[in-house]
């Protein structure tokens, strides 16, 4: 275990880089997710899906509040305090051998942990290696296990609270992907991302918008249009 304690100022400054890093991977890296998981995964069902909020209306909403209080103290919680003390905490310093590399390769197999979310590798991958990096750099094991339960409980409070933007976000995504798919035309990512710089813009009106703006005529560009071979 990395036992070392930095100040506590450091541990601050530490704690917002890393945050605000994290923060706009997970932004940048929505849209790549939209991809892959519409063009691998595809066929899985809506329900498999957490951020598919439509799927909880069905239930009364005591029981919805009952589950996600479940989820903040186990997912939100305990989980990554536990997934931290292994992977950063244990098996880190294990592997110290390959110096530098060793939190990418950390952030692999912490990635392929995460098997049951194969379409957000990419995503695990980048922020298992930047917990990893926290670590390797501090040598102070509390860090990452702060920035992973405070992540990890933001996210299922804003579920609970029904203020989880970015699940919003990639939800929109998906639904647009399907919408172009469904109109049988070609397209290019470039636009598509262009797209998504929108709908980041509409969704979180404080950030810029990513990407190139669609071409006029194209699906993005208008929703309602047919769209034909090009």
């Amino acid at each position: 275990l990395y036992r070392e304690k930095v100040s506590w100022k450091k541990f601050l400054l530490v704690f917002i880089a890393a945050f605000v890093l994290v923060y706009l991977l997970i932004t940048l890296l929505t849209p790549v997710n939209g991809l892959i998981t519409n063009g691998l995964f595809s066929w899985l069902p809506d329900w498999f899906f957490l951020e598919e909020q439509a799927q909880y209306a069905a239930f009364p909403k005591n029981v919805l509040v009952i589950i996600f209080l479940f989820q903040l103290l186990l997912t939100g919680i305990a989980l990554p305090w536990v997934e931290e003390l292994y992977f950063r905490g244990y098996l880190l310093p294990r592997i110290s051998r390959f110096g530098w590399a060793a939190p990418l390769l950390g952030g692999l197999f912490f990635a392929l942990y995460h098997v049951w979310s194969l379409f957000s590798l990419l995503t695990v991958f980048l922020l298992g290696a930047v917990l990893g990096y926290v670590a390797w750099w501090t040598r102070d094991i509390r860090l990452p296990i702060s920035l992973h339960v405070f992540a990890n409980a933001l996210i299922r409070f804003a579920q609970q609270l029904g203020f989880d933007g970015f699940t919003s976000l990639q939800q929109v995504f998906r639904e647009r992907l399907r919408e172009r798919r469904a109109c049988r035309c070609w397209y290019n990512n470039t636009a598509l991302i262009g797209h998504y710089g929108r709908l980041l813009r509409q969704t979180c009106p404080g950030l810029q918008a990513v990407g190139r703006s669609p071409r006029p005529g194209s699906c993005a560009s208008d929703r309602t249009a047919k769209c034909g071979d090009p």
